[in-house]
């Protein structure tokens, strides 16, 4: 944990952001298993405290934030060329596997315990046609929500290691890749599948 407080997650319409561009691209690995799925609920309850309520997106893992869904930040031709790309990839599906919470300065989130290094090879794919939003060290996660005020690393860390005692090693295989978009007036909104890759089945 790079902090010693926490940032307090400021939820609003931010139009200086966005700019009137309703959505919001990015590249992902949905979670579906409901073992981690239930994992992830229990957490996110034994949180709420600490937490902003109405926190709605899927869980997922970001595999690169593309931008404003617009012609002069994020275009159509650069989407395109990703798709293409990554379906002639062909690659195979893969495993991940979680047991640990960590968080950033804005929320806790789930880690995994031995990042695959297929992730970063999908990301240099996808960031030749499209260079990543706002880039930073990429830490793969799902995020549990954001915090709705300031906290000590201390208090983070004690809240953390509480819950962590109640979760399990947990795996998933991961058979698609997918792009969504999510509407930037709701920072905690749902978002939508707009293209789903198929991964190749390891196993036949």
């Amino acid at each position: 944990m790079d902090f010693n407080f926490t940032q307090p997650y400021v939820l609003g319409d931010f139009k200086e952001w966005h700019k009137g561009i309703p959505f919001y691209g990015f590249w992902a690995l949905e979670i579906d298993s409901k073992k981690i799925l239930s994992q992830i609920s229990n957490t996110q309850s034994q949180l709420a405290r600490i937490l902003h309520s109405g926190y709605q997106r899927q869980p997922h893992i970001t595999l690169l934030a593309c931008g404003l869904m617009d012609e002069a930040y994020f275009s159509k031709s650069a989407l395109s060329n990703q798709i293409e790309d990554i379906k002639e990839q062909n690659h195979n599906s893969f495993d991940l596997e979680f047991s640990t919470l960590n968080s950033f300065s804005t929320c806790p989130y789930l880690a995994l315990n031995k990042p695959n290094p297929i992730l970063d090879r999908i990301r240099q794919q996808l960031s030749q046609y499209q260079a990543e939003d706002a880039p930073c060290e990429y830490v793969p996660h799902i995020t549990l929500g954001f915090y709705n005020d300031v906290y000590s690393k201390f208090e983070i860390e004690t809240e953390l290691r509480k819950s962590e005692k109640k979760l399990a090693v947990t795996k998933q295989t991961v058979n698609s890749i997918i792009f969504a978009r999510y509407n930037t007036s709701d920072l905690q909104g749902p978002y939508d599948v707009l293209e789903r890759i198929t991964l190749n089945n390891k196993q036949g």
